[in-house]
């Protein structure tokens, strides 16, 4: 077991018990088994970037910091929808976020294309200012 991996299980285990997760729950919202989850948590697996980022999106966790500790290249685009909804609209409750993500990820779903993202601020303007 590597040191990078225990950190990210101490993290991800830790997150899901202040959230009053049990493992089986987390894992169904993340889309995973409860053993593959409970291998992550004690640091036997590592993490797939997809898996990642289910659990940064259940979990409230950024996306790049798991990124990070469990050893994969950051992405240097912007994150994925859900990471960028967290960022963004932090001021809203975790169920609206989620509401919004699931929405989102509808439309790219639906229309067969990422979003494009915002840039250089522009989405921080109002467009009278752009």
């Amino acid at each position: 077991m590597d040191t990078e991996h225990l950190t990210l299980s101490r993290r991800v285990s830790k997150r899901r018990q202040s959230l009053g997760l049990s493992v089986r729950r987390a894992a169904r919202l993340i889309g995973c088994s409860h053993s593959n989850l409970l291998r992550v948590e004690s640091g036997e697996q590592r993490p797939t970037p997809a898996l990642l980022e289910s659990i940064a999106r259940v979990l409230d966790l950024p996306l790049r910091e798991l990124f990070a500790l469990a050893g994969h290249p950051i992405p240097k685009e912007l994150p994925d929808v859900g990471e960028y909804v967290r960022l963004k609209y932090h001021d809203l409750p975790l169920r609206a976020r989620d509401e919004l993500t699931e929405f989102l990820t509808s439309l790219q779903d639906r229309y067969g294309a990422a979003l494009p993202p915002p840039t250089d601020g522009r989405d921080e303007q109002p467009e009278g200012l752009r």
